[in-house]
Order: structure tokens, then C-alpha cells, then sequence
């Protein structure tokens, strides 16, 4: 970066911190360790320390424990946190936004569901998304039910009414079973529920972040987080900002570029 842009940023990051009296933290990375680490020793290391902190955040996902150690870091630091959304702001980045009391997302913005990516133990650098496994149940439960329907009601149809509907069904089941079986078989039941274990965590760590922020829409009708965590078919959905207001309370478009160039900025 050129002394004449470095001078820009400050100028940008001072005039955004003066209008909202606040602090400007700028993210453009990865959130895996240290990131939170450094994050708090960032924040602690500012002598003259305001009451609220813009964050501008644009990051391809990473550690959910790390994103929930940085923004509760933040929660137990400053009175209010506004959340920037202006790139991509995947997986962790989505679930550090549920801390946030208030979110602003550019038109160009992009949130992506809370679902946990799991090392493939074979593979160098490739990751599953958790939801894999519930999408696997769910089309072979559907199959399953299929398979049923379609052998008990030939069943009874070509024997003329001849065979009871408790027998078609016993032999329905046993033949429906009997082909979906070997597939349920091929599932490892311990990494099934270390699967489902890492999904409550991230879930778990949104629920306690969005306590505090207060922004993520909850209530017996529609729970949030719980389409954050399940509700989307694939781990890059696009939640834009059109999107964003099913999830958030308080959320509005960013009306200005100065929040939209810092973020390019690979900062902290």
C-alpha cells in the first residue's frame, strides 16, 4: 500500500469513527486462531477506547469457536457493535455477525449459513459441510417412505383386495427395508454423531452471541438460528441483503462508499 492510500484509509477509518463515535476495526480474512488472539489484543492495546466499535467485516468463514471467542471478546469490551457486511461473509463470519447489535449490509453483500465444515480425513485441505448428513437422512427417509408406499399399494392392487392392508404392509416394510438397508449401513455411527455434535456447537454458540446482540429474530413461530444452522440446502448459499431481513431485526443497506472501500483492505 502507497503512503497516499495508507493516509486514505486513516482519513476514511477516522471520518466513519467521528460520525459514529466509535472505534473502526477492519477485517478482510480468514477466521481461524490466532485471529481472536490477536483481535483482543488489538482492542486492549487502544489507549483511548470507545464506548461502541464498527466492525467491517469481509471473510470466507473459518473456526466457529474462534469467531465466537473474538465476538464475545467484543460484546465484553464495548457497549454496542455494528457489523459492515460488504463482500463475501461466510459460515464463522455469519456467526460472529450474530453477536452484533446492529448489521449493514452493502448490495454487494453476502452472508452464508452457519454450517460446520468437517476435514475429510482422506483429503488434504477438503472439508464436508455438516448438513451433509442430515441431507443424506432426509433423501433416504424419503425414499424410504416411497419405497413403502409404492410396494403396499401394488400390493393390495394386484391382489384384488385379496390381501389385508397390515399384510401388504408387513411385506411392504420388509422390502423397503431390505433395500435401504445396506445404505444405512454405510454410515459410521460415530461420525454421524460427532457430526451432529459439532452442529449443536455452532448452533449453541449462536444462540449465546445473538443473547446479547439481540438482532436475530426468535420466537415460537420462526427461530433464526435454527435456519441459519439447518434451513439452507448448501453450505454457499447466497444470503444477501434481501434475504438477511428473514434472519435480522435491525438491518439496513449500506448508504455510503467509505465503509465499502475500507473493507477491501486486508487490515487485521
Amino acid at each position: 500500500m502507497s503512503e497516499e492510500e495508507d493516509c486514505n484509509v486513516h482519513d476514511l477509518a477516522n471520518q466513519l469513527s467521528s460520525e459514529n463515535d466509535c472505534d473502526i476495526i477492519i477485517i478482510n480474512k480468514p477466521v481461524f486462531s490466532p485471529f481472536d488472539t490477536d483481535l483482543a489484543q488489538l482492542t486492549r492495546s487502544r489507549k483511548h477506547r470507545r464506548k461502541n466499535v464498527y466492525v467491517i467485516l469481509v471473510t470466507e468463514g473459518g473456526s466457529g469457536e474462534v469467531a465466537y471467542r473474538a465476538c464475545r471478546m467484543l460484546q465484553m469490551t464495548y457497549r454496542h457493535i455494528t457489523v459492515v457486511v460488504s463482500g463475501w461473509c461466510k459460515s464463522a463470519g455469519t456467526l460472529f455477525c450474530a453477536g452484533a447489535n446492529d448489521l449493514i449490509v452493502s448490495r454487494d453483500g453476502e452472508l452464508g449459513p452457519i454450517d460446520v465444515q468437517l476435514r475429510r480425513s482422506d483429503e488434504i485441505g477438503e472439508r464436508d459441510s455438516g448438513l451433509a448428513i442430515d441431507a443424506a437422512f432426509d433423501g433416504l427417509s424419503e425414499a424410504s417412505l416411497k419405497l413403502f408406499e409404492k410396494y403396499m399399494l401394488g400390493i393390495k392392487e394386484k391382489s384384488f383386495g385379496s390381501v389385508t392392508f397390515k399384510t401388504a404392509a408387513d411385506i411392504a416394510a420388509q422390502m423397503a427395508v431390505g433395500l435401504v438397508a445396506p445404505i444405512f449401513a454405510q454410515l459410521d455411527p460415530i461420525k454421524v454423531g460427532e457430526i451432529h455434535r459439532s452442529v449443536r456447537v455452532a448452533e449453541e454458540y449462536a444462540k449465546r452471541l445473538s443473547m446479547i446482540g439481540q438482532n436475530i429474530k426468535r420466537d415460537s413461530d420462526f427461530d433464526a438460528i435454527n435456519m441459519l444452522v439447518r434451513g439452507y440446502p448448501s453450505h454457499g448459499f447466497v444470503i444477501d441483503f434481501i434475504e438477511a431481513h428473514l434472519i435480522f431485526k435491525r438491518l439496513s443497506l449500506a448508504k455510503r462508499p467509505s465503509a465499502n472501500m475500507l473493507s477491501h483492505l486486508n487490515q487485521m
